[in-house]
């Protein structure tokens, strides 16, 4: 997954201009993880690449102003 992710970020329109980009900090953080000791790095992998919860999203109101998900815009 991470690798892909990097691929994906290195091939992206603008790559070389990214150093600062919000995708390659977390890649950095998911790595930092995964090298690190713990019994939890699946779960804080998985925290750390989630959408923050947001009340309400499941609602049909939500739905119809909602941007896609995923989206840092």
């Amino acid at each position: 997954m991470l690798a892909a992710s990097l691929d994906r970020v290195d091939r992206s329109e603008g790559a070389e201009v990214i150093g600062d980009d919000l995708r390659r900090e977390r890649i950095q953080q998911g790595l930092e993880i995964l090298s690190g000791p713990g019994l939890n790095r699946a779960e804080q992998i998985q925290v750390l690449f989630s959408d923050p919860y947001r009340s309400g999203w499941n609602t049909a109101d939500a739905n119809e102003t909602s941007d896609s998900p995923g989206d840092d815009a």
